[in-house]
């Protein structure tokens, strides 16, 4: 990734504004718990990797426009998790594109309901002062992105796989559930490897959209923020790594999931807070010592 943008030269920057004034309603919005808990994360590499963080007075959101010799463009975005999650990133996209088609002179008005607070509420004691999740230290961590497509063909060959091993008790498994499985155990024998054997113990974690289960009275199709879970599988030694196996423990996962009110017991939310009391009880002790 970092050789690839070094092919690319920024020519010009501007603040793109929108066309009409922002509604005082609307200049101040309450961040949910989860919202709170989330910072601006750029990938390595980029051309935008040194902008600012949003909790530092950064950028919420940016768009780069690329020209490409051969006479192509691209447009890509990066929207902090203050705004909203990827799926709100990816409608923003399309509903650009859309409006761009059908409505070039920006007379469609599309008013969005953001969740603010009222799912996810912040503590009694006030909001977070800092997020959880933030941007690994590049000294601390090593990072690399990679691009594998997988054809319709070679996954239905994968579920087959799976329907046809003796042991599997999932027989109708999803795409999601056999490409994550096999990323996940190509992944974990890597990190295996890695360590040289040290560490071979891993677990899989997945995120859900609760978009589906948000209440009717509130529900729209627009929902900005981040409505995020996250969901478990038990931890695994190298020879627990069977493809049908990590597929039933995701659909038992999921199951779980289902049963429980995800935003009243948000595990993503409680682990966060978890790893913030934990920072917390470590600064006032390192400040006492002081």
């Amino acid at each position: 990734m970092s050789s690839f943008s070094r092919l690319l030269s920024t020519i010009s920057k501007k603040v793109v504004k929108p066309f009409s004034p922002t509604p005082s309603t609307q200049k101040i919005h309450k961040f949910s718990l989860l919202d709170q808990c989330m910072d601006l994360t750029f990938p390595p590499g980029l051309s935008w990797k040194n902008v600012p963080h949003a909790n530092d007075g950064g950028r919420l959101s940016i768009a780069q426009l690329s020209h490409f010799d051969c006479g192509g463009m691209s447009i890509s975005v990066c929207m902090s998790h203050k705004v909203g999650d990827a799926r709100n990133a990816f409608s923003f996209l399309k509903d650009w594109a859309t409006i761009t088609r059908q409505y070039p002179n920006g007379e469609l008005s599309c008013p969005s309901y953001h969740v603010q607070d009222s799912l996810m509420p912040s503590l009694p004691d006030g909001p977070l002062k800092f997020p959880v999740v933030v941007e690994p230290n590049a000294k601390e961590s090593v990072e690399f992105e990679k691009m594998f497509f997988l054809s319709e063909s070679n996954i239905r060959a994968l579920k087959a796989l799976i329907v046809d091993d003796p042991s599997s008790i999932v027989q109708n498994p999803t795409t999601t559930e056999v490409v994550s499985a096999i990323v996940y155990k190509c992944a974990a024998i890597v990190g295996a490897n890695i360590s040289n054997g040290n560490d071979s113990s891993s677990q899989m974690v997945l995120v859900s959209d609760l978009r589906k289960t948000i209440p009717p009275s509130i529900k729209s199709t627009s929902t900005i923020g981040n409505i995020l879970t996250a969901f478990s599988t038990p931890i695994y030694n190298l020879e627990d790594l069977r493809l049908p196996k990590l597929v039933a423990d995701i659909r038992k996962s999921k199951h779980e999931l289902s049963t429980r009110d995800n935003f009243k017991e948000n595990k993503w939310v409680s682990e966060m807070l978890e790893y913030a009391n934990k920072i917390n009880t470590r600064t006032e002790d390192d400040q006492s010592y002081r």
